[in-house]
């Protein structure tokens, strides 16, 4: 295993679930995240613990899995794990304004960061699997 190659997939996730929460906030218009529009602080640090929370999940599971079979370092994982996080981002926890609300108040934060470590960690799982080196067996070919 490449511990490169791991701090490049963890790096680039966070890149991603960063630049699409960015992304959401602008389409929206910041609409329900606060007063006037503008995003109020009890927001903007659930969203910073929505992330950390996210990444770290990712992480684990990227480890986890690279541990046990190794990861490639590869463009291309870099790029897999940029559009894992931003789909994270997108499927988990877009802004409060263009989601269902489950729960009045900051307990849909709660509902969203569950949702983004499960589906962030489900991410790192694929990445880590789409680029690992799968160990050779022991029996000789014939």
């Amino acid at each position: 295993m490449e511990q490169g190659a791991v701090r490049n997939g963890i790096v680039s996730f966070f890149l991603g679930f960063v630049v699409a929460q960015a992304v959401w906030w602008f389409a929206a218009g910041g609409a329900g995240a606060g007063t006037a529009g503008a995003p109020g602080l009890p927001f903007i640090l659930l969203d910073v613990v929505e992330i950390l929370v996210a990444s770290a999940c990712f992480a684990l599971a990227l480890g986890l899995i690279a541990r046990s079979q190794g990861l490639r370092r590869t463009a291309g994982e870099i790029l897999l794990a940029f559009v894992a996080g931003a789909t994270t981002s997108t499927v988990a926890a877009p802004p409060s304004a263009l989601v269902p609300r489950l729960f009045a108040g900051d307990a849909q934060f709660l509902v969203d960061i569950f949702a983004a470590a499960v589906v962030s960690a489900a991410f790192g799982w694929l990445v880590a699997a789409a680029f690992s080196n799968r160990l050779a067996s022991s029996a000789p070919a014939p």
